[in-house]
């Protein structure tokens, strides 16, 4: 978000397989937050507000900040900043030790879940490209990827570390939170 926190919803961790798709999904986030696109785009729709700077009472001004932050968060980053994101997101993972096929492994069950909840497509489509679309964009930085540094690549090929998951992230969630 932005102020630096990342949350990940419970249902989301159920549906996810392995720390790789965890770490893709974490990645896009971080790069929303290392960018600053949350932080400057608060800022320009606080600049573009012409009356925001001839507020002198200060809980009206206040109100008017959180106002703006409220329909940022409403609004969502914009496909654009989505598939700095996604790409960046892709690099980080690599980098990391992941094998980078974990953000296409994400993407897949996202449109899963746009299969199954039709709503869900409209909700995504007006802050991000289709999800097939963004697997290409991925797909094209992950050749890039491997271009610059296929011992790199492909040394991580295959670290997903599902059973790592599942031991650590899952458990938790089989034992209600308490485990």
């Amino acid at each position: 978000m932005a102020g630096g926190y990342v949350y990940i919803t419970r249902g989301m961790l159920a549906e996810i397989e392995s720390e790789a798709e965890l770490a893709a999904a974490l990645a896009s986030e971080i790069v929303h937050i290392s960018r600053r696109h949350g932080i400057n785009r608060i800022e320009r729709a606080m600049k573009f507000d012409e009356n925001f700077n001839k507020i002198t009472d200060r809980s009206r001004a206040f109100l008017r900040a959180v106002n703006t932050a409220y329909n940022f968060v409403k609004a969502g980053y914009g496909k654009k900043l989505q598939t700095e994101a996604d790409i960046k997101g892709a690099e980080y993972l690599l980098r990391a030790g992941y094998d980078t096929d974990a953000m296409i492994k994400l993407f897949d069950m996202v449109q899963v879940q746009e299969k199954k909840n039709p709503g869900l497509v409209l909700d995504l489509v007006k802050m991000h490209y289709k999800t097939t679309k963004r697997i290409d964009a991925v797909k094209l930085m992950q050749n890039n990827l491997k271009a610059v540094d296929a011992n790199k690549y492909n040394s991580v090929s295959g670290n997903f570390y599902a059973e790592k998951y599942r031991k650590n992230v899952l458990y938790i969630l089989d034992a209600g939170g308490n485990g």
